[in-house]
């Protein structure tokens, strides 16, 4: 994410005058393809309110990369005045019938919204067959997390693949609390070391809440 948000704020800053602004709308309908795909990043981190609309129209375009670019675009415009607005598109067009890289952008842009009442999508996406869906949102859970997501974080530490234990664990870290030790100590004496090494750390949070 915080790559995401240097390269975001790199474009905007280049294209941030309204002079800039006034030539990118445009593109997003009219240009080429890669002149849509800057403008789209540009005019939303720049924090163009007359963006939303085209942004919005711009992630039914069929082009993958158009839609990654315009969901993208739509989280530079995150302020709390058109949250929710943003919120109600990504939902729209998180469908279990969407291409898994379209999927998993809109999973990932909608962590930056760290609400609760988005924990059931992230849990339901967890179950998704594409393994990258299923990762991104179970990473989800890290920004949002009731009793659901630390039961499904605890179902995960089971799994066979070392990258769903890492990232169960690190949502127990954050979100876990005593309770959940007993889940979390087999994990010790794991086969990867980098899973042993977050056991540890999680073990070090959860005892003190």
């Amino acid at each position: 994410l915080e790559r995401r948000e240097s390269l975001a704020a790199a474009v905007a800053a280049l294209f941030a005058g309204p002079e800039h602004n006034m030539l990118l709308m445009p593109k997003l309908v009219l240009g080429t393809k890669q002149e849509r795909l800057i403008a789209a990043l540009a005019v939303g981190f720049s924090g163009n309110y007359k963006a939303l609309e085209p942004l919005k129209t711009l992630m039914c375009d069929e082009d993958v990369d158009l839609q990654k670019a315009a969901a993208f675009g739509l989280s530079g415009l995150k302020d709390g005045v058109l949250d929710e607005q943003i919120v109600e598109t990504f939902l729209k067009h998180l469908t279990p019938a969407q291409k898994p890289e379209v999927i998993t952008s809109l999973l990932v842009n909608l962590k930056l919204f760290a609400n609760i009442s988005l924990e059931s999508v992230f849990l339901s996406f967890s179950h998704h067959p594409q393994k990258e869906v299923r990762l991104t949102a179970l990473g989800g859970l890290l920004f949002t997390c009731g009793a659901g997501g630390l039961a499904r974080a605890i179902e995960c530490l089971k799994s066979s693949d070392e990258a769903f234990r890492a990232i169960a664990l690190s949502v127990l870290e954050r979100h876990g609390s005593r309770r959940n030790m007993e889940a979390i100590l087999p994990l010790m004496g794991d086969a990867h070391p980098r899973v042993r090494q977050l056991a540890r750390e999680t073990l070090g949070s959860v005892r003190e809440r």
